[in-house]
């Protein structure tokens, strides 16, 4: 028995290696380390998923889109934080300048302090002229936290600059497990949206701020501290547009439908949302190869890609089909609705990740947040004219137009770079 589980597991790497050797990443590596990417996505897919099923149950569609809102806004707001600095850092990390974590997180908090006064701003709007007291007292202390909350967020690169990806993972589940029971006991005692943001942004700072400390003490030489300021923050803009795609939905929705509907929206979509980021994370793996520029077979990559794809819209379907109602309850109809609709965005995500990250590493900033504006502007135009026809439809066909309108002309300049021998 130990014998033929051992030829299998040969024959199983076999596979691998020949599959890796035809498009140029080393799927071993993949294996390895995507291991503990893959741990962290199952166990913050079911944190998420069981928080979502909590607020679905437990609490009301006003204050789940409350909650969405508020977190939407903070991501918003985080272009002054110019967060593309930790890419700048990880690029430093890759070459052995451990400092530039350091150098990224004092250039992000110095940036964020600009976002106090705007969420202070935003929030006596809130208060004053639209008579919603409580949101906007939740933006205001949202802005208080708010420059802690991004810059201690560098410690994550340290360790995935030095592909220790065993160590980030395990600190990223510790604290999304610890966040979620939190976040369900404030469900529990019915707290309103300023007690769970509260929790939120606290136990995010307080374990940040010790993972922090912990690599402060880790680096010896806090002197080679040189990132490409230049570099970060063009990516800091790309992100910001990209990231749109993800945020302005929350705005866009809730202005033209409601914050009830904005729940929605939000349960429709978290397990896309979710798989997005997991495949997101893959991508992360390879980043520190990708910025060493690696010889890739891109037609075999785009093709895989394309059955991920297909292999992923499958599993969403049986979820949607099977265990829907039973983790969310009858309550969100509409959401399962809404699910099935836009389940064929599963097609495009793993390519879209894949160009993203791949445009990113090959710095092609101005390419990348050029397609994202067309396909925000797109989008919003969409939703604008489409408003007539229901939430439904009108929210179906903006997503499918910011996703097409996104991978589209990456793919199709990605196949003229290779042709022309640009990449």
């Amino acid at each position: 028995m130990v014998y033929f589980m051992k030829k299998g597991i040969e024959n199983f790497k076999k596979i691998f290696d020949s599959l890796g050797s035809k498009i140029g990443l080393d799927l071993s590596y993949l294996i390895k380390n995507g291991n503990w990417v893959s741990l962290r996505f199952f166990i913050l897919g079911f944190s998420g998923l069981l928080l979502s099923s909590f607020f679905a149950k437990f609490g009301s569609k006003e204050l789940l889109g409350q909650y969405q809102l508020v977190l939407s806004t903070i991501s918003i707001v985080s272009v002054c934080s110019f967060l593309g600095l930790n890419a700048a850092a990880l690029e430093a990390v890759v070459h052995g300048r451990e400092a530039g974590v350091l150098r990224s997180s004092k250039l992000i908090f110095l940036f964020s302090l600009v976002g106090i006064p705007i969420l202070i701003g935003v929030g006596l709007f809130y208060s004053t002229f639209r008579h919603e007291i409580l949101f906007g007292e939740t933006l205001m202390f949202t802005g208080l936290l708010f420059p802690f909350f991004y810059a201690l967020s560098a410690w994550n690169v340290y360790y995935e600059g030095k592909l220790l990806f065993k160590e980030s993972s395990l600190r990223t589940i510790l604290l999304n497990v610890v966040l979620t029971i939190f976040l369900i006991v404030g469900i529990f005692l019915k707290l309103n949206v300023l007690g769970l943001i509260a929790i939120f942004l606290l136990t995010t700072i307080f374990f940040q701020s010790v993972f922090f400390l912990d690599i402060f003490r880790k680096i010896q030489d806090r002197t080679n501290n040189f990132i490409d300021t230049r570099f970060g923050l063009t990516v800091s803009l790309q992100k910001f547009v990209s990231g749109l795609s993800s945020t302005l939905p929350a705005f866009i929705i809730s202005f033209f439908f409601g914050v009830e509907l904005l729940a929605v929206y939000f349960i429709a979509y978290y397990i896309i949302s979710a798989l997005s980021s997991f495949l997101s994370n893959l991508i992360g793996l390879y980043m520190p190869i990708l910025f060493k520029v690696v010889k890739l077979d891109h037609k075999n990559i785009v093709i895989n890609n394309f059955f991920a794809g297909l292999a992923t819209w499958a599993a969403f379907i049986v979820f949607l089909k099977f265990f829907f109602i039973w983790i969310y309850g009858g309550g969100y109809h509409d959401s399962l609705e809404l699910a099935y609709v836009i389940s064929f965005l599963l097609f495009f995500i793993p390519l879209h990740t894949y160009l993203v990250g791949f445009f990113s590493t090959r710095r092609k900033n101005g390419l990348l947040i050029s397609v994202f504006c067309f396909a925000n502007i797109a989008g919003l135009l969409t939703i604008y004219f489409m408003k007539q026809y229901g939430f439904l439809w009108s929210v179906a066909t903006y997503l499918y137009i910011l996703e097409i309108v996104t991978t589209l002309p990456l793919l199709g300049y990605y196949f003229y770079s290779v042709r022309k021998g640009l990449l």
